[in-house]
């Protein structure tokens, strides 16, 4: 068709569009308000609106400049694994220092609450109820840029660590090959093996348990204690959000944040963070706080795991015993809980 052709053909058509202009130095309120009613007939979520917020943007800027790529909007780590530049950032995905490191809106959102809201409940943390509301969103995410610092970014790095790292314990509890099931069924070819590499690999568990699976006539020996023993962490399982608010307890009381965030690059060293920090501070989380409040608990109300972290009152209890918790051990916090670097 030729160009004088086509005019003549389309020369009647009409194209409804409409211009609307906002302030990209103001709030963005008005932006988010109009992106939600102009998408309410389609399938999005609600982290959706806050694709192009510029809080998230700022951080998503300065994830990229400590080696991570932070998804704000669903789908953009997949367009830049395809070698395709992210259109603010500039970077494909191997570009990234970090780039098997998964960094999104949404679990920042959820262990963020729990970690700097202290707020680890089940019902709290989940990504839908904070951004189905924007006062719940207000309250994990800075409203301005000048809010978003460099060693705000850090923290969150840091926080986002030791949450993968809590929540890869609690694997150990979960599903059909979970170490209970596995020792369930002992005799079966192949289940020992496999129950004594998690025991081992564990951070949770001490010296003593883990020589009680040197060989399987050591475990059966004294099989209904040791199961027993590991049975009692079976409630940290669905604990993860709260143990990520006792971690911020500890940092925050001994000082350690700036330590880890502005004095080292150790923030996003993993392996330091598992074998030095929570190699020794999650034990005792779970032995002096948690499963002691669990057993409470269980005792006098008889209630699910679920149902457990799903109360305000089972942290509430947790951070006032943990405020008590040098008198009774006899020792400055910095002591229980020592940070070597």
């Amino acid at each position: 068709m030729s160009k004088e052709s086509a005019i003549n053909e389309f020369k009647e058509l009409k194209l409804m569009f409409r211009i609307i202009q906002n302030d990209r130095e103001k709030e963005n309120k008005f932006e988010h308000k109009v992106i939600e009613c102009n998408n309410t007939q389609n399938a999005i979520k609600k982290r959706d609106f806050y694709a192009n917020a510029l809080e998230q943007i700022e951080l998503q800027k300065l994830f990229c400049k400590h080696g991570y790529f932070y998804e704000v909007k669903r789908g953009d780590r997949d367009f830049i694994a395809k070698k395709n530049p992210h259109n603010i950032l500039g970077k494909t995905l191997n570009e990234f220092e970090f780039k098997n490191e998964k960094r999104d809106i949404e679990t920042l959102s959820s262990l963020w609450m729990a970690y700097h809201v202290q707020e680890p409940t089940s019902k709290e943390v989940g990504s839908e109820r904070i951004f189905g509301e924007s006062k719940y969103y207000e309250l994990v995410f800075p409203s301005t840029i000048s809010e978003i610092t460099d060693n705000l970014v850090r923290e969150m790095i840091l926080a986002y660590n030791l949450y993968e790292l809590v929540e890869k314990e609690t694997k150990i509890f979960r599903g059909v090959n979970s170490l209970l099931a596995l020792i369930s069924d002992i005799d079966a070819p192949g289940k020992f093996e496999k129950a004594k590499n998690i025991v081992i690999n564990s951070i949770i568990f001490n010296n003593t348990l883990k020589r009680k699976f040197d060989t399987i006539e050591s475990f059966k020996s004294n099989r209904e204690t040791n199961t027993e023993k590991i049975r009692k962490y079976a409630p940290f399982s669905n604990g993860k959000y709260v143990v990520i608010a006792c971690l911020k307890l500890i940092l925050d009381e001994c000082n350690y944040v700036e330590k880890l965030t502005e004095q080292t690059q150790l923030f996003k060293n993993k392996d330091f963070l598992r074998n030095t920090l929570l190699k020794s501070w999650l034990p005792i989380i779970l032995d002096e706080l948690l499963i002691p409040e669990y057993k409470s608990y269980a005792k006098d109300i008889g209630g699910s795991i679920n149902a457990f972290y799903h109360r305000n009152k089972t942290f509430d209890s947790i951070r006032q015993n943990f405020k008590g918790l040098d008198i009774e051990k006899d020792k400055s916090f910095e002591e229980i809980f020592e940070l070597k670097i």
